[in-house]
């Protein structure tokens, strides 16, 4: 049955379907946009309950995508416990070794990948002025002040234009920022957001992803992303370590010509 499984066949026809059904979300995503945008926003539950109440090709779409993903997952694992294991053990190379090694991360990076989109909570698109507050994820958060030094007009400019206006002649991340405060059951905390800057508590994170302007309040205020991923840690450490066995193993099986190779 491993055998089967880690079989190089069974891994080229899974391709092949991963590839069509990519090309097939493509479309899909052309002509559904805003449900497969909100994957982005809620939670992977939530959207599964949305999308099959509205669009349900995108949640048969997307269940066919994580079978094809798992045994292309399951067929990496069974190779490099069999084939991989073995050419390690007989040859007695590190350069196998290292190899398996590769292999091996490179697998807990894509199922470290599939445990946050599944796991992560997410509340996204949140907008928020000064004197207002939010509880989500356990936590309130009060906005204090939002100081947008740049020039106001890039906030009432038109979406399609504004984006023009975002160089960094005209707006710079650290002139701009929101002051918040963030109370829990440990106390309160205050902390300035900036662009491309977040705030981050172990698995929780505040994210500014755009400021914008309420022409009623005459004032800016922040849009935020809020998510809690359990993985980010571990993620990130797996993926230095993949990053440095690559890069070692890239080292041993380097080869430089001899000087007689040049024509």
């Amino acid at each position: 049955m491993i055998q089967r499984l880690s079989s190089t066949r069974l891994a080229w026809y899974t391709i092949v379907v991963l590839i069509l059904l990519l090309a097939w979300g493509i479309f899909l995503a052309t002509a559904h946009n805003p449900i497969f945008k909100s994957l982005n926003h809620i939670n992977l539950t939530e959207w599964l309950v949305l999308a099959g109440q509205t669009r349900p090709i995108a949640v048969i779409w997307f269940i066919a995508l994580c079978i094809a993903a798992g045994i292309l997952l399951i067929n990496g694992l069974c190779c490099g416990l069999t084939r991989l294991v073995t050419s390690a053990i007989r040859t007695r190379s590190t350069k196998q070794w290292m190899f398996l090694a590769l292999h091996l991360l490179f697998l807990l990076v894509l199922g470290c990948h599939g445990l946050a989109l599944i796991l992560t909570q997410k509340h996204s698109q949140v907008t928020l002025y000064a004197g207002q507050r939010i509880d989500i994820m356990g936590r309130q958060i009060q906005v204090k002040a939002v100081i947008f030094n740049d020039d106001i007009t890039i906030l009432t400019t038109p979406k399609p234009q504004q984006r023009k206006m975002m160089t960094t002649d005209q707006m710079n991340l650290r002139h701009n920022k929101a002051r918040i405060t963030l109370f829990n059951d440990q106390g309160s905390q205050a902390a300035d957001l900036y662009m491309l800057s977040p705030y981050r508590d172990r698995f929780f994170q505040a994210t500014i992803t755009e400021f914008t302007y309420d022409t009623d309040r005459g004032e800016p205020g922040i849009t935020l992303n809020f998510t809690k991923n359990y993985f980010n840690l571990f993620f990130f450490s797996v993926y230095a370590v993949m990053i440095l066995t690559l890069a070692g193993f890239t080292a041993i099986t380097w080869k430089t010509p001899h000087k007689g190779d040049h024509p």
